[in-house]
């Protein structure tokens, strides 16, 4: 599948032929065959296949969303059958199936509008230094949403894009979330880091959804007080 993925984008002149014999769905439907009938294949092979399927999906069909959404959701279909995804090798692969999108459109926005992409990310279970990196490579990839581009001028944007796109920045810092909250701490750390440097009319978009995070935080670390009275109650004769 490699080779049709080359082959696509080798020119826009072979896409036709694609379109023609609906290449997309007579693949999606071989792979999910496939899968189906071995029911020991590891998960890391399964996932490989819909990176490439997905991967051949962006080159021939980027302009088709529902396409990109449906290769994810299967994917996430077959990954609720796996209890704990441990192998590394297939969380390479769930990685690589997460950045297909945004290095595509290199746009934040139209990976959240994938109904899927965030039920992806629910299987990544990445140790503590892998999800500060992780997020550290998000705002880094997001970061012409963030701040001003050197040369651009951010009054000659039109005034709704640029209130959709804050807002989904908005949206992308209140999903960062973690049970621990030393973790967490750290998260709203690397986010203030690249949020505060966003200019005047980005700020109060980005301010309030950090302001609204470390709220959360706050609230975790008082009901963790709470527990920790309530038990020391209990004891109490």
């Amino acid at each position: 599948m490699d080779r049709l993925s080359n082959y696509a984008a080798s020119s826009a002149d072979v896409l036709p032929e694609f379109l023609q014999v609906e290449a997309f769905s007579k693949l999606s439907n071989a792979i999910g065959k496939v899968i189906e009938a071995q029911l020991d294949m590891p998960a890391v092979g399964a996932i490989t296949l819909y990176v490439s399927l997905l991967t051949f999906t962006l080159r021939v069909h980027p302009d088709r969303l529902d396409h990109v959404d449906q290769v994810l959701g299967a994917c996430v279909k077959k990954l609720s059958n796996i209890p704990k995804l441990e192998d590394s090798r297939a969380m390479k692969q769930v990685v690589a199936l997460l950045s297909a999108p945004l290095e595509k459109y290199n746009d934040i926005v139209t990976a959240l509008t994938l109904s899927n992409y965030p039920r992806v990310m629910d299987h990544l279970d990445i140790g503590t230094n892998k999800l500060m990196a992780m997020v550290e490579v998000l705002f880094e990839l997001i970061k012409g949403l963030i701040k001003d581009i050197d040369g651009a001028d951010v009054d000659e944007l039109d005034e709704e894009d640029f209130k959709e796109e804050q807002n989904s920045v908005a949206r992308l810092i209140h999903m960062l979330y973690n049970d621990e909250p030393e973790e967490m701490l750290k998260i709203i750390c690397i986010v203030r880091k690249h949020t505060m440097v966003g200019g005047p009319k980005r700020l109060p978009f980005t301010v309030s959804s950090l302001v609204f995070s470390a709220l959360r935080l706050l609230r975790q670390l008082q009901g963790q007080e709470g527990d920790i009275v309530g038990e020391e109650a209990s004891m109490t004769p």
